[in-house]
């Protein structure tokens, strides 16, 4: 399965990369808005994982293509509810901290394999 994560926080970024690794996902990273857009045009995923704060960005950006595009989404944030738009408060949130397995857990049930 081929994963984007948008997330600006490194080491957050490096230790969900590999885990998700060693479970065999395949992992794009940026922590860049017009980044994530084109390699979400680039690529065929199956799912994005974002970050809601990106420095002075927003993953809200990344969630508006990715609906264009009907690509399958959630956010990961730390940020909490009240960050995401109403138009975007249907899609999932994962609050941070979380685990490899809860990540792995969201990652199976919003992906659609392509």
């Amino acid at each position: 399965m081929r994963l984007l994560i948008v997330e600006d926080e490194l080491p957050l970024a490096e230790v969900m990369a590999a885990g998700l690794e060693a479970s065999g996902y395949h992992v794009w990273h940026t922590d860049n808005v017009s980044h994530a857009i084109a390699l979400a045009d680039e690529h065929r995923f199956d799912c994005a994982v974002l970050d809601v704060e990106l420095g002075q960005q927003s993953g809200c950006e990344v969630a508006d293509h990715l609906v264009a595009i009907k690509l399958p989404f959630f956010f990961a944030t730390g940020a909490g509810d009240g960050a995401i738009p109403a138009r975007l408060a249907a899609y999932s949130v994962l609050a941070k901290p979380f685990t490899l397995a809860k990540l792995v857990s969201f990652i199976e049930r919003i992906a659609t394999p392509q």
